[in-house]
């Protein structure tokens, strides 16, 4: 995970690894984001070993966000869900 405190980066510069050394581990079943004006980015490796279609939910357990933006990539490069 990895704070952008001012909101300035893109999905795009974050698929080019421009800011890899900002992201972090979590290292908590939580993580404690506090009262915030940050935007966060979180990277997810998803892998489904089975040879079938599954679904996969993201829970976000927190009143204060009212956005999320999911992306994956696509042909190496990100493409908004």
């Amino acid at each position: 995970m990895a704070e952008n405190p001012d909101h300035s980066w893109t999905v795009e510069e974050i698929a080019k690894g421009k800011y890899d050394a900002q992201f972090n581990t979590i290292n908590e079943p939580i993580p404690n984001l506090n009262f915030t004006t940050s935007n966060y980015w979180v990277k997810l490796r998803v892998t489904n070993a089975k040879n079938a279609v599954s679904e996969f939910y993201l829970e976000v357990v927190r009143p204060l966000t009212n956005v999320i933006n999911l992306y994956r990539e696509r042909d190496g490069k990100p493409e908004t869900l």
